[in-house]
């Protein structure tokens, strides 16, 4: 996709930075969402 490897890890940790502050914000957050997020991270790594 031409993504430098620097800005892919930058998103993800971006992604993982959001997902705490929505599990700070939310306690009753569907685990079902998390591992949607999850999943996403996962195609950011590959």
């Amino acid at each position: 996709m031409g993504i430098k490897l620097n800005n892919n890890k930058k998103v993800v940790m971006q992604i993982i930075s959001l997902k705490q502050r929505l599990k700070k914000f939310d306690k009753n957050i569907h685990s079902g969402e998390v591992m949607k997020i999850d999943k996403l991270v996962g195609k950011e790594k590959t």
